[in-house]
């Protein structure tokens, strides 16, 4: 198996989130724009959790064609922050768990014996881990793989308290001030124009949340923010995703803070007549 490599757009948006990765952001083009096989996110839900319950993972990867990857995935779950695993080559795809096209990762939590003999002692807030994923190259496990990186929290802290993920509960689409309603494929059809997005969470009057648009025209310029306009340019179908990601902190028993996402995600498929 070939060598598993860091993307260089995957550090881009990674850069983003963790800025010690130290990625030179004036190297790339706008990450919105999809041309390349890539992840977009990785959800851990719950995004804390207590020894002996079920973290599910799921991957948001795209192929060249900006259409759903859908090949399999390699996981595996090693101790730290995501700048550790990077540097330490923490992926070993000998002992990787490998999930079928389409399926999430399941994993259930050690007790706190076995984690902190895995992964050391637990802190007063907890356990850091991260979960590292793997897509491969034209869905082959034998070509090149490559990785991202999702910090998550075990403890034994009261279900309140824990961190959690913000939910992206709706994307309205429309068209001409008329709200577009998506057919039975999920579809949503419209004219060759200007289209209107307008994305609602479970806490709208949160200024910590970000949102992060991608789609494959080269003209898809946003912002971060929950209302854009993307123009279909001629393409009779443009796929759409939105990423919502809410900055969070997880504080060390030195007083340090490290900064980890909570993360949720809608796709779609937008249709020119």
């Amino acid at each position: 198996m070939k060598k598993f490599l860091l993307p260089a757009v995957w550090c881009f948006l990674a850069g983003m989130l963790f800025p010690s990765l130290g990625c030179d952001m004036a190297d790339f083009e706008s990450a919105a724009y999809l041309d390349s096989q890539r992840f977009l996110a990785i959800q851990a839900d719950p995004l804390e959790a207590a020894p002996g319950e079920q973290i599910t993972f799921t991957a948001l990867a795209v192929r060249e064609d900006g259409l759903a990857y859908d090949g399999p995935m390699a996981w595996t779950i090693v101790g730290g922050n995501a700048t550790q695993t990077e540097d330490s080559n923490a992926f070993d795809p000998a002992t990787a768990a490998v999930t079928s096209p389409g399926q999430p990762f399941v994993w259930t939590v050690l007790d706190r014996d076995q984690l902190e003999e895995r992964f050391g002692p637990f802190q007063e807030n907890g356990l850091l881990l991260t979960v590292v994923a793997a897509i491969f190259k034209n869905g082959d496990m034998n070509q090149e793989a490559r990785l991202a990186y999702k910090m998550f929290v075990v403890s034994e802290r009261e279900p309140d308290r824990r961190l959690t993920n913000p939910v992206l509960t709706e994307i309205v689409v429309s068209q001409g001030g008329k709200e577009i309603s998506p057919n039975t494929q999920g579809e949503y059809t419209v004219t060759d124009g200007k289209v209107e997005l307008r994305a609602f969470t479970d806490q709208p009057d949160e200024d910590d949340l970000t949102f992060y648009w991608f789609s494959i025209d080269k003209d898809f310029e946003p912002d971060y923010s929950d209302s854009q306009t993307l123009k279909t340019n001629g393409h009779e179908s443009l796929p759409l995703y939105c990423v919502l990601r809410q900055e969070l902190f997880f504080e060390t028993d030195t007083g340090g803070r490290v900064r980890l996402t909570g993360t949720d995600w809608r796709s779609m498929q937008i249709r020119t007549q």
